[in-house]
């Protein structure tokens, strides 16, 4: 990634996830109905529920964009018609151009759920580098619950049945996603190549304007199973 300096290379992972709390259960509901009536104290009692939730925040977005550590970051230069490269900054065609920071990217939202802030990196100055690692730059976090309830009913000697229904996601509890990168990705142009001009809100369509920085597609759905298991 950092073709200058070891130490460059070093930095968080696309896997990586700050804080993550996964949690078990397992209960047994017991007597419900008293055992007066065989039939329904059989069918409403014995019955055991068990799930498990998981919530985990987000990964770093300048590592999961493609492991682009700028971001993915381009600078198109109007007057040649053709994209400014390292060779123009650094005089190689190694390694990237890193943007410098010009506010926090994870303040001043401006739209609901935004992660980040793209309009606050910009170009460095032309032979300068930017900083290879930027403050954690979470993106939207994970959540889902699964739920199964099941009972086993006595037929015959070692003969049992056992009834299980199960929802995944069953909270229904939709993921936040992004449909394309452009909207966390800056774009700049210049004349120059001296000053630049934010082209990244004119780039978007007139559909991701609204949602710059911020996930604009949802994911998930709840998942229901049935089955059953006649054991012998």
């Amino acid at each position: 990634m950092d073709p200058f300096t070891v130490h460059g290379n070093y930095g968080v992972l696309a896997i990586d996830r700050p804080h993550v709390i996964n949690t078990s259960y397992s209960y047994s509901l017991g007597r419900v109905l008293p055992t007066g009536n065989k039939i329904l104290s059989s069918a409403a009692n014995g019955w055991n529920i068990s799930g498990t939730t998981t919530w985990q925040a987000g990964g770093n977005l300048q590592a999961i964009n493609n492991n682009q550590q700028n971001l993915g970051m381009t600078i198109y230069d109007s007057a040649k018609g053709e994209n400014v490269t390292t060779l123009s900054y650094y005089g190689t065609e190694a390694g990237n151009i890193q943007p410098v920071l010009t506010c926090d990217p994870k303040k001043g939202f401006t739209v609901s759920h935004q992660e980040l802030n793209p309009l606050c990196f910009a170009p460095p100055a032309l032979h300068s580098y930017g900083p290879r690692q930027y403050k954690y730059l979470g993106g939207p976090s994970y959540f889902n619950s699964d739920l199964t309830i099941f009972k086993t009913f006595q037929v015959h000697g070692k003969q049992k049945v056992e009834f299980r229904a199960s929802m995944f996601n069953f909270l229904n509890h939709a993921l936040r996603e992004y449909s394309t990168t452009s909207q966390i990705t800056p774009t700049f142009s210049t004349t120059d190549r001296a000053k630049f001009t934010s082209t990244l809100v004119q780039n978007l369509s007139s559909a991701l304007k609204p949602y710059l920085g911020a996930p604009d597609t949802k994911d998930g759905y709840r998942l229901g199973e049935l089955s059953v298991k006649y054991i012998f």
